[in-house]
């Protein structure tokens, strides 16, 4: 460490130029992780970003992750979170704390600070929900063993501001000159490929493009990375074998269907339908088949199949009477595969209820029945099946309008000719002097619902409501297509 000086004075006010800010979301969807561990890291980043704000480098000084963080320890007030150790996900205290290192290297990539200490973090563990930043421009940090340091090799003091709220980690590097150039960070060519051995590699190439501020000329491009990344073997999808489970079987499947066949040899996609509401895997047994080129080409209608030998299905009218075949009606499920109802009873009522004697479940699902198979058509209530996927819009509602950037938000739909939702559609009325876009809230959203119930975001100044102090939709209706 001789001839190093490292940062360690801070300034309460903010330097006045910021070459570079960003905002990182705090909680996103991992697959098979406790979301606890994500709330535990919300608190880690909120303690060790006192450690690290306002932090001023001065030329020739080096920043310095642990230097300033120190050893996150239980006394200090840090929780057990996620930890990445020899390229496996585990829980140890303190963990998280890359994120704040991730964003702070990347901010540090927009500008001339030189990077002296960063070790690639193992991005392949995460899926790309939502990913902003290119693959592999993440950088892990372990207490003193794994460091993340850059060095200002400018002529200026630059600062690091770095703050939370409820949903975003945010970020900033200032100086008290403006930047002359802009970087851009840009990855070219990514794609996977597999050896011969069968083991899955992810490729592309990372460059970093600085362009004059002024004169908008292209000044030079730098590869800082490239990525030749082992994907886990559990990462690593074997198509041929995978069970789709799924209810929306008609253009969905085939969409999943193209989607594969761009990327794999195999013909066949093996759809699985049911009800959570019954037991074991589905309500149906005949509706496991196989999606094929014939399918897809042909544009054929597919059903959800017939019902399996210890069930029956019955399509009714309001009256719980039978209806005639190709008739609309709604689907109840009969059968002692039915389950014995929900833990909270208020949902109970008329959903699950005695049918000629044997347990049944009225699923408030339109369909029709045709030479003995039956066709979804859509939903009775507010709770709707788009791509696939039962999905109540309210809950939808619930998650933005909990967003501390979000003064009120209402969820609704948009339908084709045929009245099919082609689209979830949320109108929201940010908060005053939040500063945040359709782009953070997409983001925050993100890391919040799965994808098929992420909505399309609209911004808008006010939600008109009704003379009973509802949304107004049919007022609304006119900007569903805007924008």
């Amino acid at each position: 460490m001789a001839g190093k000086r490292f940062a360690k004075d801070r300034s309460e006010d903010n330097l006045e130029y910021i070459w570079k800010g960003d905002s990182r979301v705090l909680l996103r969807k991992l697959h098979g992780v406790d979301m606890q561990l994500q709330k535990n890291k919300v608190v880690n980043l909120l303690i060790a970003s006192k450690k690290i704000d306002g932090i001023v480098i001065k030329p020739g000084e080096e920043f310095s992750f642990w230097n300033l963080v120190g050893n996150a320890t239980k006394r200090k007030g840090y929780l057990e979170g996620l930890m990445i150790s020899n390229g496996k996900l585990l829980k140890g205290t303190g963990g998280g704390l890359c994120q704040m290192a991730n964003l702070i290297h990347w901010l540090v990539l927009h500008t001339p600070l030189t990077v002296t200490e960063m070790h690639h973090h193992s991005d392949a563990l995460f899926p790309d929900v939502k990913r902003r930043v290119p693959f592999g421009t993440g950088t892990s940090v372990a207490y003193k063993a794994v460091d993340y340091r850059f060095r200002n090799t400018t002529a200026y003091p630059v600062q690091i501001r770095v703050w939370l709220d409820s949903t975003f980690l945010y970020g900033e590097i200032r100086s008290t000159v403006k930047l002359p150039d802009r970087y851009r960070i840009v990855e070219e060519d990514d794609h996977y490929a597999r050896d011969p051995d069968g083991i899955f590699y992810r490729n592309s190439k990372v460059y970093r493009i600085i362009t004059d501020s002024a004169t908008k000329e292209i000044k030079s491009k730098e590869l800082i990375l490239d990525n030749l990344r082992r994907y886990p073997e559990d990462e690593c999808y074997q198509i041929k074998d995978k069970i789709y489970k799924n209810k929306d079987l008609y253009k969905y499947a085939c969409n999943i269907y193209q989607y594969l066949l761009e990327r794999c040899s195999y013909q066949d996609l093996i759809v699985v339908c049911g009800h959570k509401e019954i037991y074991m895997i589905a309500s149906f047994l005949a509706c496991t088949f196989a999606v094929t080129s014939d399918i897809v080409e042909q544009n054929k209608e597919i059903s959800i199949g017939v019902p399996k030998k210890d069930t029956d299905i019955y399509i009714v009218d309001e009256k719980l009477e039978t209806v005639n075949d190709n008739e609309i009606g709604e689907m109840i499920i009969v059968g002692n595969s039915v389950g014995k109802g929900y833990v909270d009873e208020n949902l109970n009522i008329n959903r699950f209820i005695t049918y000629e004697g044997r347990p049944a479940y009225v699923t408030g699902d339109l369909a029709r029945k045709n030479n003995g198979k039956y066709y979804y058509v859509g939903r009775k209530d507010r709770q709707i099946k788009y791509k696939g996927y039962r999905i109540e819009l309210s809950e939808i509602e619930k998650v933005l309008n909990d967003l501390d950037c979000v003064d009120k938000a209402v969820v609704t739909t948009n339908q084709n000719e045929e009245g099919i939702i082609n689209r979830i559609i949320a109108f929201i009325v940010i908060r005053d002097n939040s500063g945040h876009n359709v782009r953070d809230i997409k983001e925050a959203v993100g890391g919040l619902l799965p994808d098929y119930m992420l909505p399309a975001i609209k911004i808008v100044d006010s939600i008109p409501l009704n003379e009973n102090g509802k949304f107004n939709e049919r007022i609304m209706d006119c900007r569903k297509n805007e924008g």
